[in-house]
């Protein structure tokens, strides 16, 4: 008699709390494939603290991505800043971590340079792609957690 063994699908693990640590952010989400480019697959509206993504199920990689861009969100509003930073310190931390996560950082920022974004923009958009490739969703929630308790006290 052969055993049954039961495989978990591990690429949905941390969803759930990378979500419940969003909403506790204040951060609201919505799905709506007009307000994204042709190229985009979420957005993030620092504004309106709102991540729309634009199919109503996204890939968790864009999910992460996406909840990088309010971790650097949230590392603003704990440094009165009017943008948002990068979580890892300017200049060797953050190559650094560039390197180690293994995105083509060259191939990328020529990719957006094409599309128009500003280059202050492509910095930030450059980590949250290397956080995405990187970190677990419940590594990213508790870096926000971690955030938004610096942010009370």
């Amino acid at each position: 008699m052969q055993s049954s063994k039961q495989y978990k699908d591990t690429r949905y693990e941390g969803v759930d709390y990378l979500l419940k640590t969003l909403d506790k952010a204040g951060i609201s989400i919505e799905f709506d494939e007009k307000q994204c480019s042709s190229n985009e697959e979420g957005i993030y509206l620092l504004d309106e603290r709102k991540i729309i993504f634009r199919d109503d199920k996204p890939s968790v990689h864009v999910l992460k991505h996406q909840s990088w861009l309010v971790l650097q969100h949230c590392r603003m509003w704990n440094h009165d800043d009017t943008k948002s930073i990068t979580f890892y310190q300017w200049k060797e931390p953050f190559e650094d971590f560039i390197n180690a996560s293994g995105i083509d950082a060259n191939k990328l920022t020529k990719t957006y340079k094409e599309s128009g974004l500003d280059p202050s923009r492509i910095i930030l958009l450059l980590e949250a792609e290397a956080a995405a490739t990187f970190y677990l969703p419940e590594q990213i929630a508790a870096l926000i957690n971690q955030c938004l308790l610096k942010k009370k006290g």
